[in-house]
């Protein structure tokens, strides 16, 4: 977002969109994301051009407004967002949102799926979770779906089921 950002404003683009948002993504870093950052960033993320969902392939009429969310149509409209504002302020809630340092844990063969455009958890964070992962190096595996934003199983569901199987017939 920042670099998009900077890209923006160095030549001159949206400048009203853009001013200010080098400073506000760097201040975001390793701070707790509250529900009107959420819905900033994501606005953001939409506008530099990434998405929750490809539209060119979505599953279907009806899925957008229920897959167009980190969190769900449910969790966005539930008491105005009071329910999500009280999840994402929670310490206890929080801290179990953050898997990384739980991921040594994990030393089974391991398959970690992502979508190079998802805008509700960037590409970022499946290197992270693969870096993370206490599985040896040889048992695990991060395959990035380069046509997929949050849904891979939808918007590339043959690559999906063809990465999915390969690592079940491998370990079977």
């Amino acid at each position: 977002m920042k670099v998009h950002a900077e890209r923006k404003l160095a030549a001159g683009e949206e400048v009203d969109t853009w001013r200010g948002v080098p400073e506000w993504a760097e201040s975001m870093k390793g701070t707790r994301m509250s529900s009107d950052n959420l819905w900033k960033w994501q606005r953001l993320c939409t506008k530099a051009g990434g998405y929750f969902l490809d539209p060119s392939n979505s599953p279907g009429v009806g899925a957008e407004p229920l897959l167009f969310s980190p969190f769900s149509f449910g969790a966005m409209r539930t008491n105005n967002g009071i329910v999500l504002e009280k999840l994402l302020s929670d310490d206890a809630f929080y801290d179990a949102l953050r898997m990384s340092p739980k991921l040594s844990r994990i030393t089974i063969p391991s398959l970690v799926l992502w979508g190079r455009h998802d805008g509700a958890v960037p590409v970022a964070m499946a290197h992270d979770a693969y870096d993370n992962l206490g599985t040896p190096p040889e048992h695990k595996f991060l395959v990035i779906f380069e046509k997929s934003a949050h849904l891979p199983p939808f918007e590339e569901p043959e690559a999906f089921l063809e990465a999915v199987t390969r690592f079940i017939e491998k370990y079977r």
